[in-house]
C-alpha cells in the first residue's frame, strides 16, 4: 500500500515516540517489551493512514452522488477531502491514546483517569464527525425544502403574471433563473439545465427530474401539473391560478391567525415578565426579603419565558414578511442588546455580592439609553423604509385601478400619482422606470427592498413593465397583493397595539413598584427607630425587611424589560433589532415612574 506524504510525517512521529519511550523505560528500569504495544499500534496506524483517507473520501463521494438529486447539488470536493483528513487524524489520535493506555497498564497496572476521559471524548467526537456527512445531507434537504416553500407563493405569482402574455414555460423558467428574489428556485432551474445538458434532454424533462426528487410534496404536485400542461395543449395560466389561489389562501389564513395568536402571546408576556416582579415585590417582606431569591428566581423565569416565547413567535411569523435588517444593523443590535444585558446582569450581581453596584439605579437607565441610541435610530430608519415600500404597493394598486378605468398607460399614471404618496415613494418610482434600461439598477432596487414580500412585488412589476405593462398583467399582480396587504396591515397594527399596551402597563407598574418600595423602605426605617428605642422588641424579632431586596428588584425588572423588548421587536418586524425603540421607551418611563413614586409615597404616608 502506498503511503501518502502525510504518512511520512506519522513515520517521523513514530520514530520520535519510539526513541523517547525506549529512553524512558530504560531510565525507569522497566523491560523494553512494555513499549511494544504502543509501537505496534502506531505502526499499524501509519500503515492504515492511506487506506483510511481513501475509505472516508470515497464514502463521501458515493453519498454525494447517490443523494445529488435529492439535495439539489453535490457536496463540494474540498468538503470530502477535509472530512477524510479530520476523521483520519482523529482515528490516529484515538489509536495513539489507546496504545499509551495499554503501555501504562502493563507498566503500572492501571490506566490514568485523564487518559480514559481523553479517549472517551475523542471517540465521541470521532463518532459525531463520522456521521457528519449524513447530517449534512439532512440539513441541506431541510434547507432546500424550507427555502423553496417560502418562495413558492411568489414563484406562482410570477408564473401567473407572465402566463397572461402566453409565454412558454421555457421563457418563464429563464425569468426565474435570472431572479434576484427567488434564489432557491433560481438554483433549481440551474440544476435542471445542468441535467438537461448531461442527458441531452429538454429543459421540461430535466425540470421533471428535479421536481420528482424534490423533498417538498407541494412542489412535486404543483410542478407535476405544470409540466403536464406544458407538454400538452393546456393552459399554464389556469394551473398557476389554481395553485396560486390555494397557496395564497393558506398564507392569508396564516397571517390572520397570527393576529389572534399575538394577543395570546402578549398576555403570556405580561404574566411572565411583569407579574413575576410584582409578586416578589409584594411578598418580599413575608419571606424575609432575601435579595438572592428576588434576583435569581425571576431571572430563571425570564430566561425560560424568553426562549420559549421567542421560539414560538419566530415559528409563527412568516419568513417572507420579515423585515430583513442590514448586516450592520444585525451586528449592532446583537452587540447592543448583549452589552445592555451584561451590564444590567453584572450590576445586579455586584449589588448582591458586594452590597453596592457599579451603576446605581439612577445611572443604569442613562447608560442603557446611551448604548441603545445608535441601534434605535438605525432600526427605526430601516423600519420606516419598509413602510415607504408599503406605500409604494398601495400606489401601484391605485395606479392599476386608474389606468384600467381611464385606459391610460400604467407607468404614466404611476408617475403622476407618485407625488401624493411622498418624496420617498416618488424616488422609488423614478428608479424603477430608469431600471428598464439599466440591468444593474434592477438588481440594486430588488436588493434594497426590506423584505421578500416587497422585493417579489417590485421584481414582478418590473417584469410587467418591461413587457409593456399590459392591463391584464398589472391587474393580476395588484389584485393578488391586495388581500395580502390588508392582512399584513392588520399584523402591523396589531403589533403596534400590543407594543403600546405593554408600554402603558410598564408605566403604571413603575409607579406601583416604586410606591411599594418606598412604603416598605419607610416602614423598615420606622421599625428600626422603634427597635433602637426598645419598643416592641419581641414583636419586631419576627419582622425582617431588607431594603436591598427592592434595590435588587430594580435590576431584575430592567432585565425583564430587555427580554420583553426583544420579543416585541420580533413581533414588529421579525427581528430583535426592531425592539430597541420599545426598550428605550420602557426604560425611560420606568425610571420616571420610579422617581414620581417617591414623591407620591412621601405624601401618602409618613412614619414617625
Amino acid at each position: 500500500m502506498v503511503i501518502r506524504y502525510r504518512g511520512w510525517v506519522l513515520l517521523a512521529i513514530l520514530m520520535i515516540v519510539s526513541f523517547a519511550m525506549g529512553a524512558t523505560l530504560r531510565y525507569l528500569g522497566l523491560p523494553i517489551f512494555y513499549g511494544y504495544p504502543i509501537i505496534m499500534l502506531l505502526l499499524l496506524a501509519t500503515y492504515l493512514h492511506s487506506y483510511i483517507l481513501e475509505l472516508f473520501a470515497g464514502f463521501v463521494e458515493r453519498l454525494s452522488a447517490s443523494k445529488m438529486l435529492f439535495i439539489g447539488r453535490p457536496l463540494p470536493p474540498r468538503y470530502a477531502e477535509s472530512y477524510a483528513v479530520i476523521v483520519q487524524m482523529l482515528s490516529y489520535s484515538v489509536i495513539v491514546s489507546i496504545a499509551i493506555g495499554a503501555t501504562y497498564f502493563l507498566a503500572y497496572g492501571y490506566i490514568p483517569m485523564w487518559l480514559l476521559l481523553t479517549v472517551f471524548i475523542m471517540m465521541t467526537i470521532l463518532v459525531v464527525i463520522a456521521l457528519l456527512p449524513n447530517l449534512q445531507v439532512l440539513f441541506i434537504v431541510s434547507s432546500r425544502k424550507t427555502s423553496t416553500e417560502i418562495e413558492l407563493p411568489f414563484l406562482l405569482l410570477l408564473f401567473k403574471v407572465l402566463s397572461s402574455t402566453h409565454l412558454t414555460l421555457y421563457d418563464m423558467l429563464n425569468a426565474v433563473e435570472n431572479s434576484s428574489v427567488l434564489k432557491s428556485w433560481s438554483n433549481e432551474v440551474r440544476s435542471a439545465k445542468r441535467i438537461a445538458s448531461v442527458l441531452g434532454s429538454s429543459l421540461a424533462t430535466a425540470m421533471g427530474v428535479v421536481s420528482e426528487n424534490h423533498p417538498s410534496q407541494i412542489v412535486r404536485e404543483i410542478f407535476r401539473r405544470l409540466l403536464v400542461v406544458a407538454i400538452s395543449v393546456g393552459s399554464i395560466r389556469d394551473v398557476a391560478e389554481k395553485a396560486f389561489g390555494q397557496i395564497y389562501s393558506q398564507l392569508e389564513m396564516r397571517l390572520s391567525s397570527l393576529v389572534d395568536k399575538l394577543t395570546i402571546v402578549n398576555g403570556v408576556l405580561i404574566f411572565g415578565f411583569l407579574f413575576i416582579p410584582i409578586t416578589f415585590a409584594v411578598v418580599a417582606p413575608i419571606y424575609g426579603g432575601s435579595p438572592a431569591m428576588s434576583f435569581v428566581i425571576p431571572l430563571a423565569f425570564f430566561s425560560l419565558f424568553f426562549f420559549i416565547i421567542y421560539a414560538t413567535v419566530a415559528n409563527m411569523y412568516p419568513s417572507s414578511f420579515e423585515i430583513t435588517p442590514p448586516k450592520i444593523l444585525s451586528y449592532l443590535s446583537i452587540a447592543s442588546f448583549s452589552l445592555m444585558a451584561m451590564i444590567t446582569l453584572f450590576s445586579g450581581f455586584s449589588l448582591l455580592i458586594r452590597g453596592s453596584s457599579f451603576f446605581a439605579d439612577t445611572a443604569l437607565p442613562v447608560v442603557l439609553l446611551v448604548i441603545a441610541a445608535p441601534a434605535t435610530i438605525y432600526s427605526e430608519l430601516w423600519l420606516r423604509k419598509a413602510r415607504v415600500y408599503d406605500k409604494f404597493i398601495r400606489l401601484a394598486m391605485d395606479a392599476s385601478t386608474v389606468s384600467a378605468s381611464l385606459g391610460e398607460n400604467f407607468v404614466s399614471v404611476l408617475k403622476r400619482l407618485a407625488p401624493r404618496y411622498g418624496r420617498d415613494v416618488e424616488k422609488i418610482v423614478d428608479r424603477i422606470v430608469l431600471a428598464q434600461v439599466t440591468s444593474y439598477l434592477r438588481e440594486e432596487i430588488v436588493r434594497d427592498a426590506p423584505s421578500m414580500f416587497h422585493a417579489a412585488f417590485i421584481e414582478t412589476l418590473m417584469h410587467a413593465i418591461s413587457m409593456g405593462a399590459k392591463q391584464e398583467m398589472v391587474k393580476e399582480l395588484t389584485s393578488s397583493y391586495e388581500h395580502l396587504m390588508n392582512s399584513y396591515s392588520k399584523l402591523v397594527n396589531t403589533a403596534r397595539t400590543q407594543e403600546m399596551m405593554i408600554i402603558g402597563l410598564v408605566a403604571m407598574l413603575s409607579i406601583f413598584l416604586g410606591f411599594i418600595k418606598n412604603i416598605f423602605t419607610g416602614f423598615a426605617e420606622a421599625l428600626n427607630k422603634l427597635a433602637a428605642q426598645g419598643a416592641w422588641r419581641a414583636s419586631l424579632a419576627t419582622i425582617n425587611i431588607n431594603p436591598l431586596t427592592f434595590n435588587i428588584l430594580f435590576y431584575t425588572i430592567m432585565l425583564a424589560l430587555l427580554f420583553l423588548s426583544a420579543i416585541v421587536g420580533k413581533m414588529r418586524g421579525g427581528s430583535i433589532a426592531y425592539g430597541f425603540r420599545t426598550a428605550v421607551i420602557m426604560i425611560t418611563l420606568f425610571s420616571i415612574g420610579m422617581t414620581l413614586s417617591k414623591v407620591f409615597a412621601s405624601q401618602v404616608m409618613t412614619f414617625p
